[in-house]
């Protein structure tokens, strides 16, 4: 199974994978390549289970997704990120 961990590593090497295809092949802005692979990534995995339905392929996600509280998770783990990433200072305040 699982663990948290694993699930946030394999995420973020997803992430990063994505990213360097799209800066290298693609050449798409950042925010809309991922955006693109990661719905081109999510359609492969429900071929998948289309495809082997004996094979469980959600399964492990679903549990561990509903073990999770995401309120508690984006309110006081992924917010300041968030809030971070979409700040942009002004030009003019920057000598």
């Amino acid at each position: 199974m699982l663990s948290v961990f694993d699930l946030i590593a394999i995420l973020l090497v997803l992430t990063a994978v994505f990213g360097w295809v799209n800066h290298r092949l693609i050449r798409l802005p950042h925010t809309i390549g991922l955006l693109m692979m990661g719905l081109v990534a999510s359609l492969v995995l429900v071929g998948v289970e289309l495809m082997f339905p004996d094979e469980t392929v959600y399964e492990q996600l679903i549990d561990l997704l509903r073990r999770i509280d995401f309120q508690s998770t984006v309110l006081e783990g992924m917010l300041g990120f968030l809030l971070f990433a979409g700040f942009r200072p002004s030009s003019a305040l920057v000598p």
